[in-house]
C-alpha cells in the first residue's frame, strides 16, 4: 500500500477543481489506520471528526471515482479557498 499522495503530486485527472463537489455531498472516503476505506461522508462531516480530534491531520481521503487517495489537511485547504466559508 503506498502513502498518501500530495495535491502537488496529483494525476490531472485526480487535480481537478475541488469545487465542483459540494462541501455536502457524500462523495469522500477515508482510509483507516487498519487500512479500512470508509465512506462515502461529505467533506463537511470529515472536517467536523478532524476538529474534533477523531482524525490526524494526515489522513488520507479521495473522492468517489478518484483512484489517488490526497491528505485531508490539504483537501480542506484547498476547498476552503476555492468556495466562501460560512458561519455554522
Amino acid at each position: 500500500v503506498s502513502a498518501p499522495t500530495t495535491l502537488s503530486s496529483l494525476s490531472a485527472q485526480t487535480n481537478l477543481a475541488l469545487s465542483t463537489y459540494p462541501l455536502d455531498e457524500n462523495v469522500w472516503f477515508y482510509r483507516n489506520n487498519k487500512n479500512e476505506i470508509l465512506g462515502p461522508f461529505p467533506l463537511l462531516q470529515l472536517s467536523d471528526w478532524l476538529d474534533a480530534g477523531y482524525f490526524a491531520s494526515d489522513l488520507p481521503v479521495k473522492r468517489e471515482g478518484d483512484s489517488d487517495y490526497m491528505v485531508l489537511s490539504h483537501v480542506l485547504e484547498r476547498a476552503k479557498s476555492a468556495k466562501p466559508v460560512h458561519a455554522k
